[in-house]
């Protein structure tokens, strides 16, 4: 998409993961449906840098764009770890990097709901699992968004030996 219509767009990456999350982006307009998007790797290295893509479907595609978010403290670099959203929260688990399969289970937020810019306030927590339920570090897993329960399930995926998991 960089060039077509004025857009700016994220490098090229394979292994990031998109949610859709419910963002407004514009204050007379309302959410047309914005779609977080982080990690990957570029070809050279692993990357962090979260992006927002945001339709503006009064003006779509001209009034749409990508907005590169600053990187708050939060997972560290990966690939192929999988996302899902509630909301305005992304559920961020697992992935690979250079060194190890990643365990960890983050959540982003947009808490004021809403895009104010390029200067958006956003956070990442990481969540916690209780002693000896931890998950372990897998790749190819998926989290569903249970959103009227406000609740996300983990399933599947591979460990390092390539063992599948439930």
């Amino acid at each position: 998409l960089s060039g077509y219509y004025g857009f700016s767009a994220p490098d090229p990456r394979s292994g990031a993961r998109m949610a859709q999350v419910s963002v407004s982006s514009y204050g007379c307009c309302g959410d047309a449906g914005s779609v977080f998007m982080w990690g990957g790797h570029s070809g050279t290295g692993y990357l962090s840098d979260p992006w927002v893509f945001t339709r503006d479907m009064s003006w779509f595609p001209a009034g749409s764009q990508w907005t590169k978010l600053t990187e708050e403290a939060g997972p560290t670099a990966r690939k192929d770890h999988t996302m899902a959203s509630i909301g305005s929260k992304s559920f961020v688990f697992g992935g690979r990097d250079e060194h190890e399969m990643k365990g960890d289970f983050w959540v982003h937020d947009f808490p004021d709901g809403a895009l104010a810019g390029i200067e958006t306030v956003h956070t990442w927590e990481e969540l916690t699992s209780p002693t000896g339920m931890e998950a372990g570090g897998r790749i190819g897993s998926m989290i569903l968004s249970d959103a009227p329960n406000d609740l996300v399930y983990l399933l599947g995926g591979e460990d390092h030996t390539g063992a599948k998991k439930s």
